[in-house]
């Protein structure tokens, strides 16, 4: 029996213009030790105008976002406008109109690299970003939790508005072969890097696809890291332009809305930095709360921890191999990261 794989292919990117944010020498606040021996020709620093995925920006994070520079991405990914996504579509089209953003005349690949939190400096997690053929889950793409109704209703209120998939998915796969480090030996010379708020550099760059790169991604199992809710919104997306007799009979592949935009990382080669997403329960049944502190359940060993003390005994035990919870119901789950919105793909139906 064949084994699902997944279809990847090059596209045309939609970024922040090289011209207007590019330059011949790299500024001091994202250099890196390799620049001393080859700089790239030209990088663009757009540590002011990026910003993370809308469900980890908090409000006072927003604010600032909006201060930082007026063409942050913040106005695009999660925009405070009282009608968020058509001012969100407005300010896409009107960056696309006078420069701000740009799109690559031919397909491309982009390559990737982020340091970590004990060692921001050094590019040391690389990945691959695509276009991947949309399927449901299962098969040549994995999911790993559960969604919520609330946020796929606003990315795909904000999908409809916008047209254009403003942040990519993240997922991992899993290869110890020597065909990684071979496919993934390629050159370029011109590149976007940013520095988040944690000192972390970010580094992007646009190179040529071949048959062997693709062909290596197409042969992975795709397990989704971050994202879970943007694919299923790419999926609604996808069904709800395809309903539309002008689109059902195409080809699958053949509409742009087939396809969702990843960043692809090798898990068995990258160390990835692996951090608690927090959920607070507020309507939690106290009978099970007890017995859970009790021991009475078979799955979890109950510590009891005082408040005030609860965030000395997780430091203790991070280096833990299993999931925790706090007594306040703080459960420490997922995986969060940091995604750059500079790149996208037309989302409409019929363009590619």
């Amino acid at each position: 029996m064949l084994r699902p794989m997944p279809r990847v292919a090059p596209f045309a990117g939609l970024h922040y213009s090289l011209a207007r944010f590019g330059a011949s020498v790299v500024p001091q606040r994202v250099r890196v030790d390799d620049d001393d021996e080859s700089p790239p020709s030209r990088v663009a620093d757009l540590t002011d105008v990026v910003c993370p995925p809308y469900d980890v920006i908090s409000h006072e994070q927003r604010e600032g976002l909006l201060d930082r520079h007026e063409r942050n991405a913040v106005r695009l990914e999660y925009s405070a406008e009282a009608d968020s996504h058509a001012a969100a579509a407005g300010t896409l089209a009107n960056w696309a109109a006078e420069g701000t953003l740009e799109r690559r005349s031919e397909a491309v690949v982009y390559y990737y690299r982020h340091g970590s939190a004990s060692v921001p400096g050094e590019l040391l997690v690389e990945g691959v970003m695509v276009r991947v053929l949309l399927e449901p889950w299962g098969g040549g793409i994995r999911p790993h939790e559960h969604t919520m109704p609330g946020p796929k209703a606003d990315r795909l209120a904000l999908l409809r508005s916008t047209r254009t998939q403003l942040s990519p998915i993240l997922a991992i796969y899993f290869d110890r072969s020597d065909r990684y480090r071979h496919v993934m030996a390629r050159a370029w010379d011109t590149e976007w890097r940013a520095r988040d708020g944690d000192g972390l550099l970010h580094q992007l760059a646009m190179v040529e696809a071949d048959d062997r790169l693709l062909g290596f991604l197409g042969r992975q199992t795709l397990f989704v890291a971050d994202g879970h809710h943007r694919y299923e919104t790419a999926l609604a997306w996808q069904a709800e332009v395809r309903s539309d007799p002008r689109w059902m009979s195409a080809p699958q592949g053949a509409l742009a809305v087939d396809w969702t935009m990843m960043m692809v990382v090798n898990a068995e080669l990258t160390e990835l930095d692996i951090l608690p997403t927090h959920r607070i329960l507020l309507d939690a049944d106290a009978d099970a709360l007890r017995g859970l502190v009790a021991g009475d359940d078979p799955l979890f060993e109950a510590i009891p921890v005082a408040p005030a003390s609860l965030g000395a005994a997780l430091a203790e035990r991070r280096e833990d191999e299993g999931p925790m919870s706090g007594s306040s119901c703080r459960a420490m789950t997922g995986i969060s990261c940091w995604a750059i919105p500079m790149a996208s793909t037309t989302g409409c139906g019929g363009r590619g």
